[in-house]
């Protein structure tokens, strides 16, 4: 479970912002219904903002410190320093460090590690873990030290041995866990695995998983299919189905599914060998709708869909997995092609302890103010504590920041609120610059 997340200069976010997933007592003890989340931390949270105000960034700033843990040390080129991507927008932090620090807890024991880095290598790294409360560093690295590592008590492990192996430009925690450290392996497996991204990009990568989900467990079919049935799109059940055929893939078919892979930023880069077999065993979705006279059912292939069916869809699985297993989701732009009122349902499934007793957590970007507005019967959907919002200053900075900040009245509609721009984060229209007779006689020259 994730309990907060710091980052520091990457790509708008110039100074130290910080999302909390801590519940404000004062709010939640005025809650009139029952929360999946945990006594002190959130299930959900939504950030708002205008276009390129930063809302990306901070979710892509989160998949960096995930896939530096995952890949530092067995892809990252030993002499290609590292991916780094500061704030460019002025004279200093192009050449400043990155910093990124998140605090998570599983098995009722608090971890929070962090790293810093610039173009060249890893400059710190940090871990501490708090079993019953009490804090124990279990490593601290500074490349500026004479000594640069120190190794807690409460480690153990082969660490010595992997610090000499580790590069300047890879974590000690990747390592750690390439050399199957019993404690840093776990904690390694809790952000590669833990952490689930959804956004445009691994649009294509998230149907396969679903299908790979249903494959394995295939109660997956039956969830997945009551899900799209509650949303009223007139599908009435899901079938897979297996190619009938066994012919050699094309070689643009080859490149592309290497090309979708690659960006998906899932899967290691398959060899040709392994995409010959993959396009072989393509699996397919077909849903199936009530025929005309109701008395039958028609298939049509998942190409056919509206994109609002195919959005719920590959949404669908990786949801369900976090049900299913207590993971964290990131949703870049939920509202993307789906009805305001199915945004609405699939967020309460996240705060709901029935169907969300494993505590996992959603945590999205979007521009759907319905969901903090009183519109809807029973109330805002989300909490004032878990809602913030991403706003950018006029150096192109993005800053983070919850509605808490602003103690809004009990009753006041935040929705109208916030589109008023009582508390920031809107976009401020000129309408001047696209009306040129707007425009006085000195502007025109």
């Amino acid at each position: 479970m994730l309990l907060s997340f710091s980052v520091t200069n990457f790509r708008s976010i110039r100074d130290e912002q910080t999302l909390s997933m801590t519940r404000s007592r004062r709010i939640a003890a005025h809650r009139t219904t029952p929360e999946a989340d945990t006594p002190d931390t959130n299930t959900v949270a939504g950030i708002y903002g205008s276009n390129a105000s930063g809302k990306s960034n901070l979710i892509l700033a989160v998949r960096f410190m995930c896939d530096a843990i995952r890949d530092s040390h067995s892809r990252w080129s030993p002499e290609g320093g590292t991916p780094f991507d500061p704030f460019r927008l002025d004279t200093e932090h192009p050449t400043a460090p990155s910093r990124f620090e998140a605090e998570i807890q599983a098995r009722d024991i608090r971890y929070q590690y962090g790293f810093e880095l610039n173009g060249d290598r890893i400059l710190r790294e940090w871990m501490y873990a708090f079993p019953h409360g009490r804090r124990q560093t279990w490593f601290e690295r500074d490349a500026d030290d004479k000594t640069e590592w120190y190794f807690g008590k409460g480690l153990g492990g082969q660490n010595k041995v992997i610090s000499e192996i580790t590069r300047p430009n890879s974590l000690f925690l990747s390592a750690a866990a390439t050399a199957n450290h019993d404690k840093l392996s776990y904690v390694h497996h809790l952000f590669v695995a833990h952490f689930r991204f959804a956004n445009e990009r691994n649009f294509r990568s998230r149907i396969r998983f679903t299908i790979k989900e249903i494959e394995k467990r295939p109660e997956t079919l039956e969830e997945l299919t009551r899900l799209l049935k509650f949303a009223d799109l007139g599908i009435c059940g899901i079938k897979l189905k297996k190619p009938d055929y066994d012919l050699k893939p094309r070689p643009e078919f080859v490149e592309l599914t290497k090309r979708l892979i690659a960006e998906s930023g899932d899967l290691p880069s398959p060899t040709d060998q392994e995409i010959d077999s993959l396009l072989k065993q393509t699996t397919e979705i077909e849903l199936q709708h009530a025929s005309a006279g109701g008395h039958e059912l028609v298939g049509l292939p998942f190409e056919s869909e509206s994109m609002g069916t195919r959005s719920l869809l590959a949404l669908g699985g990786p949801a369900l997995q976090a049900f299913r297993t207590g993971y964290t989701l990131f949703v870049d732009e939920i509202d993307t092609s789906l009805h305001p009122n199915l945004v609405a349902e699939l967020v309460r499934l996240f705060k709901s302890p029935e169907t969300n007793p494993k505590h996992a957590q959603l945590v999205f970007t979007s521009h759907d103010t319905s969901l903090m507005g009183n519109l809807i019967e029973d109330g805002p959907v989300l909490e004032r504590d878990q809602t913030w919002f991403m706003e950018k200053d006029q150096g192109g900075a993005s800053t983070l920041y919850p509605l808490t900040d602003f103690n809004p009245r009990k009753q006041e509609n935040l929705e109208r609120g916030y589109l008023q721009g009582r508390y920031g984060a809107v976009p401020f229209i000129r309408t001047r610059e696209l009306v040129p007779e707007a425009r006085s006689p000195e502007e025109h020259a």
